[in-house]
């Protein structure tokens, strides 16, 4: 919703060569779709359906990912680096819905990093296992809140509703994944 509302708000700028307009009204209806997709998996989520697995070129995720993103890191000054390690490996999985959680964990990231800051989006190979990780140097969490990061409505951000994370883990947990937090106070 962020990506589609950023594209619109471009569409307002009466100086934007028709050309540039096409594309974002384009871009905007794509985040839109997303969106729609996005929501129509929490659904299904919620509901407890059966997600559609599919095969997933690691190397794609990253590059959808990237693209999501970039314009949002951009737009509040962060550097954003994709470290892809996966050697285009593939996993089977629902597609929407593992993009839908690592999009919720950037945005996470770029709401606890300031201006100037770094995130980084990884993924690497060990043994059998393929690790996606979001790295920040925000401030951290302190080690008694990290666990209860994943809890329903649990938060630490005023305008936060505390699903997020409770969303991530049980997308992740769905899929046969597990999620961890390695946070130090001070260094992200």
């Amino acid at each position: 919703l962020s990506t589609a509302l950023l594209y619109a708000n471009h569409l307002g700028n009466d100086a934007l060569p028709s050309v540039e307009r096409k594309k974002f009204a384009a871009k905007t209806i794509e985040r839109l779709h997303h969106l729609e997709h996005l929501t129509k998996d929490m659904l299904r989520f919620v509901k407890g359906e059966a997600r559609r697995r599919e095969p997933v070129v690691v190397s794609d995720l990253l590059a959808e990912l990237r693209q999501v993103v970039e314009p949002h890191m951009a737009q509040r000054d962060l550097q954003f680096t994709v470290d892809d390690q996966s050697a285009a490996e593939t996993m089977i999985t629902d597609h929407q819905a593992l993009c839908g959680a690592m999009i919720n964990l950037l945005e996470n990231a770029m709401q606890a990093t300031a201006p100037g800051g770094q995130i980084v989006l990884a993924c690497r190979l060990q043994e059998k296992n393929i690790i996606l990780s979001v790295h920040d140097d925000g401030p951290g969490i302190d080690a008694a809140l990290q666990e209860r990061l994943f809890e329903p409505f649990f938060t630490t951000r005023a305008e936060g509703t505390g699903l997020g994370l409770a969303i991530v883990r049980g997308v992740i947990e769905s899929m046969g994944g597990d999620v961890h937090i390695h946070s130090i106070p001070h260094e992200g």
